[in-house]
């Protein structure tokens, strides 16, 4: 008797672990799931980004030269109180 007793118990015992094991892993999924939809948010946005410094790239490579290839494009501008001359 007292071994059904103890048995019984344990079954018990192991049957609430497995639901909140169940619930964990649901809610794992979850999580998974939204970080995965994040991760592509993210990569399109990246891509997005790239496709737009390229794009500003060819750009400065059909006539408009880039800032940082020694044009003068920060000269003039009153920058913190300082006047930037190049």
């Amino acid at each position: 008797m007292a071994k059904n007793k103890r048995l019984l118990d344990e079954v018990t015992k192991l049957r609430v672990s497995f639901e909140e094991l169940s619930a964990q892993h649901v809610r794992a999924e979850d999580t998974i799931e939204s970080l995965q939809i994040e991760v592509m948010r993210q990569k399109g946005l990246n891509e997005k980004l790239e496709n737009d410094l390229m794009g500003l790239d060819k750009k400065g490579d059909r006539g408009t030269p880039p800032l940082v290839q020694g044009s003068q494009g920060l000269a003039g501008l009153d920058i913190g109180g300082k006047q930037v001359h190049l």
